[in-house]
């Protein structure tokens, strides 16, 4: 490094003032990789009593192409190092940082696996208030539960995108706040977009950084159209553990998608998960061609099971239905289906001569099971109300009971 600067020191103490130009700061018992820095100006004053040292950091002046900022605070211990590594209270604050270098910064004592997530999870981001608080014995670093000292990291976040897992949407346009504390992360208060859809509120964690098995905490809620929601589904696992029964639905309106994740880093292939969508008034296809529900109301629950409908109402075919569904522990969906359809329904449905011969309307039932996208319908009705005035054999009178049973 480029430094220049003066030095006095005595038998009791001494004073520093030094400035640098590209200096390296190497720290391998702390940091993975040497801090480069393209300036650093440091001020600092120390004495010595009673073979105690006591050092005075006035302020150091830190930047670099990832940050700029100040440092300042105080380090004891015995000359000797016979007190450990000593006792630091060190406050810091930095007005640029960049987040996507932050793993740079992560010490060691955060495990492996959360250093390789940070590497890749903080896509883009930027900061201009970053504070930094470390006070305790530092052999007691990271001072868990704030047990004998404190170590803290905040940041406000914004302008970020964040993958926080591979195979899963990311998040843009990030507003958020970091905090680093003791082994523990949090980034809470979250706002941003997944494609168009708004996220009013979520919260990403990791309990334990030192852990050797993390797991990635993630609960979250969007606001935006039905549509958009599908998308999210369809570009994540969720899709797969729903046995792609959304695959071909499409949808008109808004909704709100509440989503939990729990995601073990190594292992993602143990990932739980629970949510849940509610919505109303959409207009809903379930598949290529099929007739729309409309006025659809109600709310969907899935987890890594599969999916539970505890029930949506529409109007299908002129008339009110009812769906309903779970999904049996062999992983078949089940759905329950009750309505009413009117001719009038049924001619706007399925255009054409033999429906411009129904008149009224009758009560159906269906039952529905889905397994690895394979369909099993078995439709019912007695089509009591519904008459025609077709040939014979498909003739029939309203009031007539015809017992229909049909299935695919």
């Amino acid at each position: 490094a480029n430094v220049s600067g003066a030095v006095e020191a005595g038998p009791k103490g001494g004073m520093l003032k030094l400035s640098g130009k590209g200096a390296q700061l190497d720290m391998p018992l702390v940091f993975r990789e040497a801090l480069q820095f393209d300036e650093m100006d440091i001020a600092a004053q120390w004495r010595i009593k009673n073979r105690r040292l006591h050092l005075d950091i006035d302020q150091v002046n830190l930047a670099n192409a990832h940050m700029q900022g100040t440092v300042s605070g105080s380090y004891e211990n015995l000359v000797d190092g016979a007190d450990g590594l000593g006792v630091a209270d060190i406050t810091g604050r930095l007005t640029r940082a960049d987040a996507t270098a932050a793993y740079l910064y992560m010490p060691r004592v955060a495990g492996e696996k959360t250093y390789e997530w940070l590497k890749t999870a903080l896509v883009q981001g930027k900061s201009d208030d970053v504070r930094i608080k470390l006070k305790g014995r530092l052999d007691q670093f990271p001072f868990v539960g704030d047990r004998d000292g404190v170590f803290q990291v905040t940041a406000k976040v914004r302008d970020g995108v964040l993958q926080y897992v591979p195979g899963w949407p990311r998040i843009e346009k990030v507003q958020a706040f970091l905090d680093f504390h003791g082994a523990r992360m949090d980034i809470g208060n979250a706002q941003g977009t997944i494609f168009d859809t708004r996220i009013v509120r979520a919260k990403i964690a990791i309990a334990d950084l030192a852990h050797h098995d993390p797991v990635i905490e993630v609960d979250g809620e969007t606001q935006g159209a039905t549509q958009d929601q599908l998308r999210f589904i369809h570009e994540s696992p969720v899709e797969q553990s729903l046995d792609g029964m959304t695959a071909q639905m499409r949808a008109e309106g808004n909704g709100k998608l509440a989503l939990s994740l729990r995601l073990p880093i190594a292992h993602l292939q143990d990932t739980r998960l629970s949510g849940n969508y509610q919505f109303q008034a959409n207009r809903i296809w379930l598949a290529l061609n099929a007739p729309a529900l409309d006025q659809a109301s109600g709310r969907l629950e899935f987890s890594e099971h599969g999916i539970v409908i505890p029930k949506i109402t529409a109007q299908l075919l002129g008339g009110p239905v009812s769906i309903s569904s779970r999904t049996t522990p062999d992983g078949v969906v089940r759905l329950g289906i009750a309505g009413r359809v009117s001719a009038e329904g049924l001619q706007k449905g399925f255009p054409g001569p033999f429906a411009q011969r129904l008149k009224g309307g009758a009560d159906w039932s269906a039952s529905v099971a889905v397994r690895k996208k394979a369909v099993n319908l078995v439709l019912v009705s007695n089509l009591v109300g519904l008459g025609s005035d077709l040939p014979y054999t498909f003739g029939k009178a309203a009031s007539g009971d015809c017992r229909m049973a049909g299935m695919v």
